[in-house]
């Protein structure tokens, strides 16, 4: 994870029924970009968020500059319609 951003707009306390909605941002580059979106049990947004995250390579450590052949895969079942959204 190279960025994380929490925006806080509500307070939620322990043991309080919440709801997290996370999706996707689409991205042709070698990076994951999830959105993210907290509510309280009346369906109240409390916080949201975002998250970038670099691949890197297993056996080095080292950054990849390039799009993972595995993530090249799923972006083409992404852009084919094979993932259902949910509400």
């Amino acid at each position: 994870i190279v960025k994380l951003r929490a925006d806080y707009l509500r307070p939620l306390r322990l043991y309080d029924e919440v709801a997290i909605q996370a999706a996707l941002v689409w991205l042709d580059s070698p990076r994951v970009n999830v959105e993210y979106s907290v509510f309280d049990g009346s369906g109240a947004l409390c916080c949201e968020g975002l998250s970038v995250q670099l691949f890197v390579d297993a056996a080095t450590g080292e950054t990849l500059w390039h799009v993972p052949d595995m993530w090249a895969a799923f972006l083409t079942r992404w852009r084919n319609g094979e993932f259902d959204h949910a509400e």
